[in-house]
């Protein structure tokens, strides 16, 4: 068996011109898992095959519902 366990901190900028609260109720978290998440995918699979193992391939995933987890978690530096 074999276990991974990834935390990862992404740091997004944005155009300050624009309503913040639109980045962030729109489009920012609806996309940002999905901008991060293959990302995510093409390390796991390097690490597993660079160690000598079976390469793990992520299978692709709908990332939409983590947007209320994400909210919660946003961390605006000005």
């Amino acid at each position: 068996m074999f276990f991974i366990d990834v935390h990862t901190k992404s740091t997004f900028s944005y155009d300050k011109t624009v309503d913040l609260s639109e980045y962030l109720e729109g489009l920012f978290i609806l996309n940002a898992p999905a901008i991060v998440f293959p990302y995510l995918r093409a390390y796991i699979t390097n690490i597993t095959t660079q160690s000598g193992m079976t390469p793990i391939i992520l299978p692709t995933l709908n990332l939409t519902n983590l947007g209320e987890n994400l909210k919660q978690k946003i961390n605006v530096l000005e």
